[in-house]
């Protein structure tokens, strides 16, 4: 893992890592992960009655070097450009465009292996050498979750499903006739995927219309989504229930469209597996649609 590593953040990213770089990675070390056990002293017996255990993932504690000494330029020199690099790092670990803003997190990418969500935290420098262009540092990355993304080809891909919806079925008239006239029964697609990975994962649901409100996604038994408006058919509604980015939207501008009835954002998870995902509601074109995307994830 002396490949790049990445931090990046909605609209930057910082790589260091291998030789070349003005900050190196010299190494890194995780810490054990920490349990929060709801366990229960038995007042009249030996024993312990077990709760649930809730696990915090250890921080992540990086090693780093930045080294002009070798540089055929005047002493002075080395120390500023060792200096900038020491600044450069430091602003990017710090993460001011996210350490603000509740929920939010950046993607740490190690080495092309794999990427763990968090943020960076405290930053520890030796400035002893600064005057030899030499500077090193003991950097904290605290992660979210326990999960790990799985990195392919220097990225982690997203998975889709998709399915379709048909125009719907007759229900005949009946009369005497009353306003507003309905003459049309629900109709219901569906379609089976799989969520691979060791790991839960947080997918983003996405809704297209023309469909009317009240219209549902039902993926098997993890969860169940349902709309509290009309989406035209150049409306789609997101439902994005990662960690660090949960949001509800329509076309890009944030909007509660869940109905009552509907899971909630928090909700919105789907360990590895085979699921059964169907769209059902009214479209009086036949051409709404739903999709599930997701990033699959390692245990650890």
């Amino acid at each position: 893992m002396f490949g790049d590593w990445t931090l990046t953040y909605p609209s930057s990213t910082y790589a260091f890592g291998p030789p070349g770089r003005p900050v190196r990675l010299v190494s890194w070390t995780f810490a054990g992960d920490a349990y929060r056990a709801e366990d229960t002293q038995l007042a009249d017996l030996d024993g312990i009655l077990f709760g649930r255990d809730l696990v915090e993932a250890g921080e992540l504690t990086v090693d780093i070097r930045i080294d002009y000494s070798d540089r055929p330029l005047p002493a002075a020199d080395r120390a500023r450009m060792a200096w900038a690099a020491r600044q450069e790092f430091a602003r990017a670990w710090r993460g001011d465009e996210i350490r603000r803003s509740p929920l939010a997190v950046a993607m740490l990418n190690l080495g092309g292996e794999f990427a763990i969500e968090g943020r960076g935290r405290r930053v520890t420098w030796n400035d002893d050498r600064q005057n030899r262009g030499i500077i090193t540092g003991t950097a904290v990355f605290v992660p979210a979750g326990t999960g790990v993304f799985a990195v392919v080809d220097g990225g982690i891909p997203w998975r889709r499903v998709e399915v379709g919806l048909g125009a719907p079925t007759s229900g005949g008239w009946r009369f005497p006739l009353r306003f507003p006239l309905r003459n049309m029964n629900p109709a219901i697609r569906s379609t089976s995927f799989e969520v691979g990975g060791e790991a839960t994962v947080s997918p983003l649901v996405h809704v297209t219309g023309p469909i009317a409100a009240g219209a549902s996604l039902q993926v098997g038994s993890a969860f169940e989504v349902v709309t509290n408006r009309r989406l035209a058919h150049d409306e789609t509604a997101v439902a994005d229930g990662r960690h660090g980015h949960a949001l509800l939207s329509v076309n890009g501008r944030p909007e509660n469209w869940l109905a009552p009835s509907s899971a909630k954002l928090s909700s919105l998870r789907l360990t590895p597996g085979t699921y059964q995902i169907a769209l059902r509601g009214i479209s009086p074109e036949g051409t709404a649609r739903a999709a599930i995307e997701w990033q699959e994830k390692k245990a650890s």
